[in-house]
């Protein structure tokens, strides 16, 4: 984002007042617990620091909030703090939601910290400690300190700058047909004299560049047609005890064929959504933004002449949500329709708990609550195309899809593709889609220790 560009959506948040920017989803630090209130100050998104007033919801009250060494309890003299989903400007100057619960109710003072407004992704490699426990991490952007670079010498200052900083940098670019790269590269180590010792950044840096061997002429060529955005990556580990739990409920949901309920860090919060909810979101939309009235009932009619009976169940009792992205971009096919692929899973602006004991330089992050949705690229320069064209693909597969659209009347004949086996159902509740609406490349891990 350009400077200028800054400055308006700056510009913007300033004009339009606290009443309009509280809104979302966001965590409070409780200052007073009413009987049908709680009066609080926001600490993540556009509106941190406003002091705001919110209804109780969900099944907890004053009593529960209050209660000494109770589950819920939040304890104001510490800085305990509320997760709230969905605020929104009720009457009276007192806000409305959808769901409060517990953040962090007991904060361990100079243990705890809250990390608001992080860009990040989620990386589960398969590893395993000494103990056969996960080892998963959460990787930050470090967005203010993003670099936009168009040659070789730019990208390798860059890359040390984040070396330096952080440890570890991610690399985007777009290639000519408009797909995204992104790659993390790490500063790195050794163990030296039972201490770790960091790569020399400059050196990393230079090791960096040097590694693309003959593949620089193709590093040069996205730099030259629309450069790199290099950005700091901190890494924190995801802890020990914490992807343990979260891994046993994933299994036990997972062989109960249900949506995991985790509420400490939860991997399908950087789930990207399907090409269902997108599809029913486009259809969703209003003003300038909105399709046709009848295009909703066009596609519909179109799928079920397409559909087999399984589909047609399926799109009866769940809608376009419960549909695989498998079966829509085949129905999309036959109309003449090529959706793009995307990464399933992206890059989500979430509030972070971290468990920073002392000693330690960086903590084990130990909850998250998601702010703003999930999307496969971040809302980095070298992103900016590929992001646009996300967010208006299916509007606009939409309307190409009903003008292309030739339905034939019963079953309906199927593609080639259609006999081949068919990637499993979605079977996401309707609520559930719904808490994703609210909310709108999987980056791999290396060996590395993302200290220093």
């Amino acid at each position: 984002m350009s400077d200028l560009q800054k400055l308006f959506a700056s510009s913007r948040r300033k004009m339009s007042g606290a009443s309009s920017t509280v809104r979302g989803n966001l965590v409070l630090k409780a200052k007073e617990f009413k009987a049908d209130t709680v009066v609080g100050e926001v600490v993540s998104g556009p509106a941190a620091g406003t002091e705001i007033e919110v209804k109780y919801s969900g099944t907890l009250g004053q009593k529960d909030y209050t209660k000494k060494r109770g589950k819920s309890e939040v304890n104001i003299e510490n800085g305990g703090t509320l997760r709230i989903e969905n605020v929104q400007e009720g009457k009276d100057g007192v806000y409305d939601s959808r769901w409060m619960i517990t953040f962090n109710g007991n904060p361990k003072v100079d243990q705890h910290h809250i990390i608001p407004d992080v860009v990040c992704n989620y990386v589960d490699n398969g590893r395993r400690d000494n103990e056969g426990r996960p080892k998963l991490k959460v990787n930050q952007l470090v967005m203010d300190a993003e670099k936009h670079v168009t040659t070789v010498e730019d990208l390798q200052a860059a890359i040390e700058a984040g070396f330096a900083a952080e440890g570890a940098v991610t690399l985007f670019g777009q290639d000519d047909e408009g797909n995204v790269i992104q790659a993390p590269f790490f500063r790195s180590g050794a163990m030296v004299d039972g201490k770790w010792t960091a790569n020399d950044a400059a050196e990393r840096a230079a090791e960096t560049i040097a590694s693309f061997g003959d593949g620089i002429a193709q590093v040069e060529e996205v730099l030259q047609k629309g450069g790199f955005s290099v950005v700091p990556t901190r890494g924190y580990s995801v802890g020990p005890v914490t992807a343990e739990m979260l891994e046993t409920s994933m299994k036990e949901a997972e062989e109960k064929g249900v949506r995991a309920r985790i509420s400490t860090i939860d991997p399908q919060n950087w789930a990207c959504p399907t090409i269902g909810m997108r599809l029913q979101r486009a259809l969703n939309l209003t003003g300038d933004d909105a399709l046709p009235s009848d295009t909703g009932a066009k596609l519909a009619e179109g799928f079920k002449a397409y559909a087999d009976k399984s589909e047609a169940a399926t799109f009866e009792s769940k809608g376009w949500r419960g549909l695989s992205d498998d079966t829509l971009k085949k129905f999309f096919n036959t109309a003449g329709v090529e959706l793009r692929e995307h990464p399933a899973t992206g890059w989500s602006t979430m509030t972070l708990l971290e468990d920073r004991m002392e000693g330690m330089e960086r903590g084990f992050v130990i909850k998250g609550f998601q702010q703003l949705p999930t999307s496969p690229y971040p809302a980095v320069e070298a992103c900016a195309e590929a992001r646009s064209a996300y967010y208006t693909e299916m509007t606009e597969a939409c309307e190409a899809a009903v003008a292309g659209l030739r339905a034939e009347a019963g079953a309906g004949k199927k593609v080639e593709a259609k006999a081949e086996a068919e990637a499993p159902k979605d079977t996401l509740e309707a609520d559930e889609g719904d808490a994703l609406d609210d909310l709108l490349g999987s980056v791999e891990d290396d060996e590395m220790n993302l200290e220093g």
